[in-house]
């Protein structure tokens, strides 16, 4: 999603102002070809470095979520 230069400017002034700004799940693949976003959130998306077969234990089958 491309952000216009000025609400780059401002977010990053939000941050620098103290205000809060949670970065979930996605959020390090978020702006790639910004440098400045993986410089305030403190990381980039390198990639899932395990993949292949592994193994669930579901410890509460009576969990809503599982």
């Amino acid at each position: 999603m491309p952000l216009p230069d000025a609400q780059k400017a401002e977010l990053l002034q939000f941050v620098r102002d103290g205000k809060g700004f949670v970065a979930a799940h996605v959020g390090l693949t978020a702006f790639e070809s910004w440098p400045e976003f993986g410089e305030m959130v403190g990381g980039r998306f390198d990639q899932h470095p395990i993949t292949g077969p592994g193994t669930i234990v579901n410890e509460n089958p009576a969990f809503p979520a599982t």
